[in-house]
């Protein structure tokens, strides 16, 4: 039984030093999901920055008397490509918040699976020092009624 509990805690400290390493592999995915989610975040800032600076252009043409029609049809061609590129940059987004989500709660749930294994082999480990101490009596019973 000692023998049984001994490999059981080697098996289980293997297991959580796995563990620990795949959780350390988790949280710098999440430091990079987030990083890239920052980024496209301040794309989009720039995205519709720019927009605001186009239409506010396309308002300053509309207003002259004899505005060029030329400039403007290529400031319309640039906010329906930048319209685009936001839609994308948006659904982007979108993707990369569900991968963080993904990220984290796979974390969460190692986390967890950790604690448990932890606690187990806190059991086990106590069961080994039992067994050992019940064996360290009974040898020295053993001991004890060969002297008598």
């Amino acid at each position: 039984m000692a023998a049984k509990i001994t490999v059981c805690s080697v098996v289980l400290n293997l297991q959580l030093q796995r563990l620990q390493q795949q959780l350390e592999n988790e949280t710098e995915e999440i430091g990079s999901a987030e990083d890239d989610l920052q980024e496209a975040q301040g794309r989009l800032v720039e995205i519709d920055m720019y927009m605001h600076e186009l239409r506010d252009e396309m308002q300053a043409l509309e207003a002259e008397p004899e505005h060029d029609q030329e400039r403007m049809q290529g400031c319309r061609q640039e906010y329906k490509e930048l319209e685009q590129e936001r839609a994308e940059e948006v659904e982007l987004l979108s993707q990369m918040s569900v991968i963080l989500g993904m990220h984290r709660r796979a974390a969460a749930n190692m986390l967890q699976v950790r604690q448990r294994l932890a606690r187990e082999l806190e059991l086990l480990k106590q069961k080994e020092k039992l067994l050992a101490m019940v064996a360290l009596r009974c040898r020295m019973v053993k001991v004890a009624s060969h002297l008598l």
